[in-house]
């Protein structure tokens, strides 16, 4: 759960404690991981390392050799192997419903909180809030020179705010993680995990659909159109799903072949239509100045296209290179705002077409998992969860490079790790409901093979 916590919001922690205190958080979280996998080594699952995973981290790897920041790519290397070896840890010590439990808990208590800070901020501050840590040091230096504001009663540009004090009146709110695209990202994810465990009668029914009502509440305030269409998707998806269990192998070519064609038909129309679409989406033709982002993005990229210019993940706004890459008028957004653009700049053709490889694997092995019955146990709305979580993903990687950091990455890779088990390695079924203090007591792994 705190893991969770730490990889979806960590902007929580980084705007009251500075990335100082993040860091720290984030090394605690590492070593009980690291600590936990040594001493329940004796009964783990082997799991199966996907290639397209492997081959993509070894060339962000490789690419510190030809980098134009060296040191930052080593470090932001570092950090996507830790990343990694969280998700590999979590699929080995967790089955599904115990990680089903923690994530959706974790998620819901993000939707929740942010609610109550949304309340907190319109009541008391008015104004919005700035995030206490640029107070600290000398953050607003960074942006603002030696003539930077000392109050928060100061005006500052408005993506500097962690949030608005928009709840009451009205207008869209950014909750803990200071965006609305992520919360809402995250509201999505909360209301994907509570549907499954309803649906899996793992959480009492009055209180999963008390959640869903402040969820989509949540979600309707965020005004994220991305979030709209990402909900459609995972619907989609969904529904694949719920048609894939009910028909026979040699028709599922019958399927994949109408849904690729509706999709692809579906995308040429948006583009034919691209400024229909975006003004019932109440959005400019460009994503908001992402347009001029990706021409930026691909004019540097364009430079070194077969290797690209070194790993970096998180843009570091002191490199020359990353300045002013991403300023559109007053704002300088730290990404490319498309994760696969985002890769081919940093690591050229090659790069991108092993990470595609890596989304593209991983959903296969995810679709099969949801579909396909298991040796052992009925199959339930938590093996069509992988797959679901990530259509998600995907679909939020167009607009945003969240997909290559935190929590998004750490989800992405845990899937990888999960959809790799064997069919066998199932949770219980059982109701929650319907569990008696006798059959909570944890069994024996190594005996019953269920690790």
């Amino acid at each position: 759960m705190a893991l969770t916590l730490v990889g979806f919001s960590g902007d929580l922690l980084r705007y009251t404690i500075t990335w100082t205190g993040y860091g720290l958080v984030a090394l605690a979280l590492i070593v009980t991981a690291a600590v936990m996998l040594y001493r329940n080594r004796s009964w783990l699952q082997p799991l199966i390392v996907p290639t397209p995973l492997l081959l993509f981290t070894a060339w962000c790897g490789l690419s510190i050799t030809w980098s134009e920041y060296r040191l930052e790519t080593s470090i932001a290397w570092l950090i996507q192997l830790t990343i990694i070896g969280l998700g590999f840890t979590t699929a080995a010590l967790l089955t599904r419903e115990e990680f089903l439990q923690a994530f959706a808990s974790a998620l819901r208590a993000i939707v929740a909180g942010s609610l109550i800070f949304e309340l907190g901020v319109a009541l008391f501050t008015g104004d919005g809030l700035i995030p206490p840590a640029y107070f600290y040091g000398n953050d607003l230096e960074f942006f603002f020179g030696s003539g930077a504001p000392q109050k928060s009663t100061a005006t500052f540009p408005s993506t500097m705010y962690w949030s608005y004090g928009h709840l009451i009146e009205g207008g869209a709110i950014q909750g803990l993680p200071g965006n609305r695209n992520l919360l809402a990202m995250v509201t999505l994810f909360a209301i994907a995990t509570t549907v499954t465990q309803l649906l899996d009668a793992r959480l009492r029914k009055s209180y999963g659909l008390a959640f869903l009502a402040v969820a989509f509440y949540t979600l309707w305030r965020t005004r994220s159109a991305t979030s709209l269409v990402t909900l459609g998707f995972m619907l989609l998806g969904a529904a694949l799903v719920f048609a894939g269990r009910r028909i026979e192998r040699r028709w599922r070519w019958a399927l994949y072949a109408g849904v690729g064609t509706v999709l692809i038909s579906g995308a040429v129309l948006v583009v034919r239509n691209y400024e229909e679409v975006f003004a019932l989406m109440n959005r400019s033709s460009d994503m908001s100045g992402r347009g001029d982002i990706w021409r930026a993005v691909i004019q540097f990229g364009a430079e070194r296209p077969v290797t690209g210019h070194g790993w970096i993940s998180y843009w570091a706004p002191w490199l020359p290179q990353f300045d002013d890459l991403g300023v559109v008028g007053p704002t300088a957004h730290q990404q490319a705002h498309n994760a696969f653009l985002d890769v081919w700049m940093q690591t050229g053709h090659i790069g991108v077409a092993l990470f595609a490889l890596v989304v593209f694997a991983t959903l296969v092995r995810a679709w099969w998992q949801a579909i396909d019955r298991p040796t052992a146990g009925p199959l339930t709305a938590t093996h069509a969860l992988g797959f679901i979580l990530a259509i998600g993903l995907v679909v939020q990687s167009t607009t945003e490079s969240r997909l290559l950091v935190e929590g998004y990455w750490f989800l992405l890779c845990f899937i990888a790790f999960a959809s790799r088990q064997h069919r066998h390695e199932l949770p219980s079924t059982q109701p929650i409901r319907q569990v008696t203090q006798a059959s909570v007591a944890v069994p024996d792994r190594r005996k019953a093979g269920n690790r």
